[in-house]
């Protein structure tokens, strides 16, 4: 088995441990009403399939327990580690500004219990939660990004424009993600299609995706194995292009325009160099 791309103290997952944390998290849940409970347990399984570089798990006891451990394991790796990881979530989420809002309140109410029950020398106090303002204005991506989509943001409403603006600064964070952590180049992330790629099956523990890359010469596939992080990297980003157009298809582009069109090469040169000079 592989690690996850965030290290998260794995070796904490034990039964006794499991138990414990799960004694916690009942105390931390009771006298709340249904609805925040089940908004507690989402934002938990939300961060873990974050930092697992997984798929969001079904909401069962087992996995809201391991879920509230995946949180007290990135707490113990100290007050830093732990901001910056909840900051890249931040920074990524596909979803809406109240649920951004909402998953970071989560996650500072859960490990100030935990600090005041001692287990964790820090909490996320220090980190204040965002502010709707301060979301729209995270994305990289400005209006002549639109532009070079092909989309005229002057007819878009406001929230389509955000939600375009969203997903371009995913596509590209994902894009630089991919290529500064694999020996992939820009090209070949160009003309990479899903069906190019295999994840592994284990839900529960992330392991290397397999990419068909061609080979110089002949052309022939050869498979080429990603490191973890660009693992991870590829598996969020498919979750916002699910969201964006549907179920992927094998012969669709894996960095598609807001058309869900291949990109032009020499869009692509332009986002690379957008992404070298920030």
């Amino acid at each position: 088995m592989m690690k996850p791309p965030f290290d998260w103290h794995a070796a904490l997952d034990t039964p006794q441990q499991r138990r414990r944390i799960g004694n916690l998290k009942r105390g931390w849940c009771s006298d709340r009403t249904e609805n925040t409970l089940l908004a507690r347990h989402y934002d938990l399984r939300l961060f873990a399939a974050f930092v697992l570089g997984a798929e969001l798990a079904p909401p069962t006891d087992t996995a809201h327990t391991h879920a509230a451990l995946v949180v007290l394991g990135i707490l113990r790796k100290g007050s830093a580690y732990a901001q910056s990881v909840v900051l890249q979530l931040v920074q990524t989420h596909p979803g809406r500004d109240a649920s951004v809002i909402r998953c970071v309140s989560t996650l500072r109410s859960w490990a100030r219990y935990l600090h005041a029950k001692r287990e964790v020398s820090c909490s996320l106090d220090a980190m204040p939660t965002p502010k709707v303002t301060e979301l729209r204005q995270r994305s990289s991506a400005k209006s002549e990004d639109l532009t070079r989509e092909g989309v005229d943001s002057a007819q878009l409403s406001p929230a389509t424009r955000t939600r375009a603006l969203r997903f371009i600064a995913a596509r590209d964070a994902a894009l630089d993600e991919v290529s500064s952590h694999s020996t992939l180049k820009w090209p070949q992330l160009q003309r990479l299609r899903w069906g190019d790629i295999e994840f592994g099956e284990d839900p529960e523990f992330l392991t290397s995706a397999c990419v068909q890359v061609p080979a110089r010469g002949d052309g022939r596939p050869l498979p080429h194995h990603l490191p973890l992080r660009a693992t991870a990297a590829l598996k969020r980003w498919r979750q916002v292009y699910i969201r964006q157009f549907g179920l992927t298809s094998d012969d669709a582009a894996v960095f598609p325009d807001l058309h869900g069109q291949p990109m032009r090469p020499l869009g692509l040169d332009e986002i690379m160099e957008r992404l070298r000079a920030g």
